[in-house]
């Protein structure tokens, strides 16, 4: 979500770029951050072709947008600050600076507007071309350029924009510690929290987060106690951070303590508790929750399946009315992994509603249990009667034909990836070029390698080991020699490959 409209929460949803671990919500209560500094002098006719410019924007219809702009006998700079935001909100920064540099007039809130979108696309340069060029800067333009430099990952640059600034807020401030406490300098954080005059709730749980996360969790609990007030979020990165910290017990009991629970608190315990092995307290917990979740039942499921508990999730399904597609996917990944290819497709021909995922995961699942041609017969009642077919169902099928092998097939599906315009995606193409070469067609693997526009460490070492695995040692090395050239670093396969080759002597 971009950031344009100028809200606490989406500047620092956007440019904290916090580790996921912290997972902190940055909800800040400060209605005049980043708000339109200047006063509309709007003729009474463009208040409500403005207003549908900004609808337009919202629902994304751009195009539209900028057609009734181009019909207005008059605009104000409101107009004009709504279709640039609109540009940088769909993508189109080209069109956005050009609206910017033909503006007629512009205000604090159209440079801002530039200098958040240039952030945004990564054009540092530029919105700071644009922060040098302004005659005027209000602490949302300073707060902008510290955003943007953090969301560059430019983070010392943030702090020295951060230091120059005449005047600074509590957003000025959770900004820089929450940068620098996401690239992991603790020490320089601290500083800069203790040199905080006035301190919000976030300030202390970015704080928080951080040292818990980095395995200081005593430092973090003094925090927390020091804290004047508490909502919900400095709770929840507690329990983040002794969970984290493999302390579930101490988490659970913070968890029972708290005078007020959100969806996170739940959601937190709930996994922790699966991840911890006490599924029967997690699934209890799960049954208290006020607003009960698909993806957290679901993070319960995966947590049995991951741990080879497989029958355990099963029942669970079974006891509960809480499954979905999703939930079914991961359970027949769970039997195939097992083995159980029996109870896998039992699953997927009860299962009422598949969508592209369930088929491939089915597909490809048959392919790893040596029942390739079942898999392969299963991608033909998908093309018959399931859902479209994506990149992972090409994938999964030239996996198949690889194995198997069976050249006709793979060709038959190549045909089809270039009529659906899959072609282009490097792990189809990579999929394609190792079905060629395992089917013994080198001269079309090599027309695949060579239609690529780029190689990684999957596109050489199949075209390498191809080579050497036919008998062609020559062309081995010499396409080692040719990825010795390129940014791709050859890996234990790629000199399995070449050592392959330099054992034939008929080269």
């Amino acid at each position: 979500m971009f950031f344009f409209n100028y809200r606490p929460t989406q500047a620092l949803k956007l440019s904290q770029k916090l580790s996921p671990k912290l997972n902190i919500a940055f909800s800040l209560a400060n209605p005049k951050f980043f708000t339109q500094n200047h006063t509309t002098t709007a003729l009474p006719n463009l208040k409500p072709l403005n207003s549908r410019i900004s609808g337009y924007i919202r629902n994304g219809l751009i195009e539209e947008a900028q057609k009734l702009f181009d019909k207005m006998p008059q605009r104000n700079t409101v107009t004009w600050n709504a279709m640039i935001r609109g540009y940088f909100l769909n993508g189109r920064f080209d069109k956005a600076v050009d609206l910017f540099e033909r503006m007629p007039e512009r205000d604090t809130f159209s440079y801002n507007t530039v200098i958040a979108g240039l952030m945004q696309c990564g054009d540092v340069d530029g919105a700071r071309g644009v922060f040098d060029g302004m005659p005027f800067r209000d602490v949302v333009t300073w707060n902008s350029m510290v955003a943007g430099y953090i969301r560059n990952q430019m983070v010392y640059e943030a702090v020295q924009v951060f230091d120059g600034m005449p005047l600074k807020d509590v957003i000025s401030w959770n900004l820089v510690i929450g940068g620098l406490v996401n690239c992991g300098d603790l020490d320089l954080a601290e500083e800069y929290f203790r040199r905080m005059s006035a301190r919000n709730v976030v300030s202390w749980t970015i704080m928080i987060s951080g040292l818990a996360s980095a395995g200081r969790i005593v430092e973090a609990h003094e925090l927390f106690e020091n804290m004047p007030t508490r909502d919900t979020r400095p709770w929840n990165a507690m329990i983040v951070g002794y969970i984290e910290n493999g302390h579930i017990e101490i988490a659970e009991d913070l968890f029972r303590k708290m005078p007020e629970r959100d969806f996170q608190s739940w959601n937190e315990l709930i996994i922790g508790l699966a991840r911890s092995e006490r599924v029967n307290d997690a699934v209890r917990h799960f049954m208290e929750m006020p607003q009960k979740s698909q993806k957290t039942w679901n993070s319960i499921l995966l947590e049995l399946i991951r741990n080879g508990l497989i029958k355990e999730a099963h029942a669970l399904l079974e006891k509960f009315p809480y499954s979905d597609v999703v939930s079914w996917t991961n359970l027949i990944v769970g039997y195939f992994k097992l083995g159980e290819v029996r109870s896998a497709i039992k699953i997927f021909e009860e299962i009422p509603t598949r969508d592209a995922t369930l088929w491939n995961a089915t597909i490809f699942g048959l392919g790893e249990n040596g029942q390739g041609e079942e898999g392969l017969k299963l991608f033909i009642r998908m093309k018959e009667s399931g859902p479209s077919l994506d990149k992972a169902t090409f994938t999964s099928v030239l996996t198949i034909c690889s194995d198997l092998p069976t050249i006709l097939f793979g060709k038959q599906a190549h045909a089809e990836i270039i009529k659906a315009g899959f072609d282009s995606f490097i792990a189809v193409s990579n999929a394609l070029l190792t079905m060629y070469a395992r089917c013994g067609s080198m001269h079309s693997a090599m027309m695949e390698f060579s239609s690529m526009s780029s190689h990684d460490i999957i596109s050489w070492n199949s075209i390498i080991c191809g080579f050497a695995h036919h008998g062609n040692g020559e062309k081995a090395i010499r396409m080692f020699e040719r990825m010795r050239l390129s940014d791709v670093m050859p890996n234990h396969i790629t000199f399995v490959g070449v050592l392959s080759a330099c054992t034939m002597r008929d080269w």
